[in-house]
């Protein structure tokens, strides 16, 4: 799956060069919402200062702030999200045209391969779209988390203590890594089951959509009972996957609505003793909030990675039989060819 694109080399340039340019955007991203998140901060600094009356503000003068402060950061953002989405959506484009490729030019070796047009067609986008949406969100929280770190630890000098566990070093890390650990534990405990349901769920749907591409051809070729059982064996995954997806779905939700709050509680010993501003508060929240969202990329994209490891299962079974069927010297000359597409 992986091969048929990154080392072929009709893609090799092309590819490389999208993801490396993806990569580039990704950090300049990560870079701009952190300068948000500090702009956030000082502004409320700001509005702190002007209720306590340490400073006098005038509503224009406030507003030009935001104005100048805000304007350029999400222009910035919007553009390069932009040319990023666009970056994507072509890399993830051509590596299912590398994988049907590949595919199709092993046909004669594949077509008596129960399922074998739906690998083509069906999984090879599920695959591509799936890995659009997980890879990227993987790759971007991973270096908004590197960035976070060292302004989190730099901050971390300012609260001398958190709710339960008292004064202890680089306080402010305990609380989103903890709260972490747990929401990951119940995720996983909740949805250990998926990824062998959604396989099972695409192997009879497989077989059920063959009974009536054949009852399509020949009218007299339909199995009733055949039908039957195959729709009865369905409907039964289905109820245990349901039954499965609905404490993954509770659980997750829970956690999710659970960390808006609970984060912001660790830092009130340090705020309502005053060793705190109001600057480092929102950017110590702001950051723990984030760096949360970091780490809970695994829970928000979960019944993803549930679904993409049933497609890569059935995929790698798809290839393993190309790779028999050549070893078994099976007649491979009508090969089918696609005409190349270029996006560029």
């Amino acid at each position: 799956m992986i091969a048929a694109y990154l080392w072929n080399r009709k893609y090799f340039l092309r590819a490389y060069l999208l993801f490396f340019s993806s990569l580039l955007l990704m950090w300049y991203e990560s870079s701009t919402r952190i300068s948000m998140s500090i702009f956030v901060a000082e502004y409320n600094q700001i509005l702190s200062d002007c209720v306590t009356t340490k400073i006098k503000c005038e509503v224009y003068e406030t507003t030009m702030v935001v104005i100048k402060g805000i304007v350029p950061i999400a222009l910035s953002l919007t553009v390069c999200y932009s040319i990023n989405s666009y970056v994507v959506n072509v890399f993830i484009f051509y590596w299912r045209q590398a994988l049907s490729e590949y595919y199709l030019s092993s046909w004669p070796l594949v077509r008596d391969i129960e399922g074998a047009s739906q690998r083509i067609q069906e999984d090879t986008k599920a695959w591509a779209k799936l890995c659009q949406a997980t890879i990227t969100d993987l790759i971007q929280n991973l270096m908004m988390g590197i960035q976070i770190l060292p302004k989190l630890i730099e901050l971390a000098s300012s609260v001398p203590e958190i709710f339960i566990f008292g004064k202890v070093k680089y306080a402010a890390l305990y609380p989103p890594t903890l709260l972490f650990l747990a929401q990951f534990i119940v995720i996983v405990l909740t949805s250990v089951k998926l990824p062998y349901l959604h396989y099972e769920n695409q192997k009879i749907e497989a077989a059920l959509r063959k009974e009536l591409v054949l009852a399509e051809d020949n009218n007299n070729s339909i199995d009733n009972n055949l039908i039957r059982s195959i729709t009865s064996d369905l409907q039964r995954n289905y109820y245990v996957t349901f039954r499965w997806n609905f404490p993954f779905a509770f659980g997750n939700l829970a956690c999710r609505e659970a960390m808006i709050f609970i984060g912001s509680i660790f830092l009130w010993p340090s705020f309502f003793s005053g060793t705190m501003t109001i600057s480092d508060y929102y950017s110590l929240d702001l950051y723990m909030i984030q760096l949360l969202n970091v780490l809970q990329v695994i829970q928000r994209r979960w019944r993803e990675f549930t679904e993409i490891m049933a497609i890569y299962r059935r995929l790698n079974d798809f290839e393993n039989k190309i790779i028999a069927n050549k070893n078994s010297n099976v007649d491979n000359t009508e090969k089918i060819v696609l005409l190349d597409v270029n996006l560029e």
